[in-house]
């Protein structure tokens, strides 16, 4: 192990680890939690944490490190292999929940996991199951989506004696009956039985059966993993937790490491209240503490602390700032949407050569206006999101579709073509809505419900029925090679969900319409979505390096507007 003695204190001196970063990769044995607030190294700490168990002693094979996506695991692994030099064989595990928990399955036992379905079979199976329960008459995309991210979230569900299960506690979700969503779940796993297939929640589920039910392939899996590392561990759910605390019990060596004040995906199953029970489950842990941020300058960091305090469930923590320089916040408030958006045009337009911008909204909905504004404009811009792919499919496509066909058939829905062509857009698409059910189908549906407001702002933007067609028809022609872009490489300003801009950072960061009904989310129902929805803004705030705005309208067509709650909580 001398070489890797060596290779650690050099590394040491090269990254210029603080003494929190430090003290995070020196623990051995036992269970951590290492709170890992924006922009402090987490990532330097679990690699070099990883050397530094092998300096210890500990065989590469006997370390596990578990991600939430392929992409951070691939990205994390070759941070590793670069750190060591990508020459040097180390079999030291990463990977998601899924992939590391189906090799265990295929090592240790004869099931078969092969017949995983595949993402188009399980979104056939959901339609045929919708439209037989009359929710669906025609394959809709965003629809079936809603579905199955339930489908997950109950799957994922492990009760815990006298609690309801998740589904039911996360209000966002609640809101579909519980009728409805148990028939849809007893009608999946019946189809996925009947064609010999199994889903990823599947994986999971066997392997919990496998730890409960083989004492014997659990031991083996216990002595094979000795260390367990945790990534993103706020965004962990109920059965996840339960196997790995299973693999975890015999040594109890475990290394957590998140952020619950960035816990922001409730709504898939995510239980950050694992996270704030990480000593009653461990009850002989450690709390390590990565206090430096390194992103942000002074006044980003005071701000988005000062909001971010105001939630309940959560640690306290002290995060400090490394940079000397303040860096501009602001928060401004406009009497219309017009003057707002006058205001980020300005901003983008004087912005410094090589400075990266993200506008950051709460929904894709958001991002509209903005990015017609500077369509406009002519001024370039990354919006693929929205200009693009929600064209190309889902209910904007169907939509469309619809009122193309209206506009160019000889009669339909009993009413000469030649009248729907004449009314304004947003008439017609009314019209279109109401006849087709689209309208009845938004109750059930959040993304449906979405992509119809999408194109109710849409339709105000063009005079006559036929500019819309031509636009969506332009959409349609752009081919895929054409809109899918690296945002970290974009040299335009880029518009992104708050969600989508998790792990990101930028220059600056611009955040609009801070209104009551957007940030937060008009659908907000316990108090736990409303500590989320907090958290959701502190991710987005916490991406600026060097300048934060937020804005907000009074009013917009006549319509007044309410400034968020959150407004107090940061000026």
């Amino acid at each position: 192990m001398s070489n890797y003695l060596s290779l650690m204190g050099g590394f040491m001196k090269k990254y210029n680890l603080d003494e929190y970063q430090k003290k995070a990769i020196d623990v051995k044995d036992g269970a951590y939690l290492c709170i890992a607030g924006p922009g402090s190294g987490k990532t330097t700490v679990i690699t070099h944490r990883v050397l530094s168990l092998i300096n210890k002693g500990v065989s590469p094979d006997n370390i596990l490190v578990i991600t939430f996506t392929k992409k951070a695991a691939v990205s994390m692994e070759y941070r590793f292999k670069n750190m060591i030099g990508l020459d040097t064989c180390m079999p030291v595990t990463f990977g998601t929940f899924h992939s590391v928990f189906f090799k265990l399955i295929r090592m240790y036992t004869k099931i078969n996991v092969d017949n995983l379905a595949s993402d188009k079979e399980r979104m056939n199976i959901c339609f045929e199951i919708l439209k037989k329960l009359g929710y669906l008459q025609k394959y809709d995309k965003d629809a079936i989506n809603d579905a199955l991210n339930m489908i997950s979230v109950l799957k994922n569900d492990v009760k815990r004696e006298g609690e309801q299960n998740g589904y039911e506690k996360n209000g966002m979700l609640a809101m579909v009956s519980s009728e409805y969503a148990t028939k849809i779940l007893c009608m999946y796993n019946a189809c996925l039985k009947e064609k010999g297939l199994i889903d990823y929640e599947d994986i999971l589920i066997i392997m919990r059966e496998i730890c409960v039910n083989n004492p014997d392939i659990l031991e083996k899996i216990q002595e094979k993993y000795k260390y367990i590392m945790v990534d993103e561990f706020q965004d962990i759910n109920e059965l996840q937790m339960d196997i790995v605390n299973r693999i975890v019990s015999k040594y109890g060596n475990i290394f957590a490491v998140g952020d619950e004040d960035q816990a922001i995906y409730g709504f898939r199953g995510a239980r950050s209240d694992i996270m704030l029970r990480f000593k009653e489950i461990y009850t002989d842990s450690t709390i390590l503490n990565l206090k430096n941020n390194y992103r942000s300058d002074s006044s980003i960091i005071d701000t988005s602390n000062k909001l971010i305090t105001n939630n309940k469930k959560r640690y306290k923590k002290e995060i400090l700032g490394v940079s000397n320089i303040d860096g501009a916040f602001a928060v401004k408030m406009y009497l219309n949407a017009n003057d707002e958006y006058a205001f980020i045009r300005n901003l983008i337009v004087n912005r410094k050569k090589g400075e990266s911008i993200a506008i950051l909204i709460r929904k894709n909905i958001d991002g509209v206006v903005i990015s017609n504004y500077l369509d406009r404009l002519g001024i370039k811009h990354d919006f693929d999101m929205i200009g693009h792919t929600m064209y190309k499919t889902g209910i904007l496509f169907e939509v469309m579709k619809d009122i193309k066909e209206a506009v160019r058939s000889n009669k339909l829905y009993n009413v000469d073509s030649r009248i729907i062509g004449k009314l304004k857009p947003p008439r017609a698409l009314e019209y279109i809505l109401n006849a087709k059910g689209y309208n009845l189908r938004a109750k059930t549906s959040v993304m449906v419900a979405d992509g119809i407001d999408i194109l109710r702002e849409d339709s105000r933007k063009f005079k006559t029925i036929n500019e819309w067609i031509d636009y969506s028809e332009g959409i349609l022609s752009i081919g895929d090679e054409e809109k899918i872009r690296d945002v970290s490489l974009e040299p335009y300003p880029v518009i992104l969900t708050m969600h989508a801009s998790k792990g990101l950072e930028f220059d600056t960061v611009i955040i609009p319409m801070l209104n009551e009904g957007i940030i937060p989310n008009r659908r907000i129902v316990t108090n736990d979505d409303m500590e989320e929805e907090r958290r959701l803004l502190y991710v987005a705030m916490t991406r600026a390096k060097h300048n934060l705005y937020i804005t907000a309208r009074k009013s917009e067509d006549g319509k007044s507007f309410e400034i968020s709650r959150f407004y107090n909580e940061i000026i």
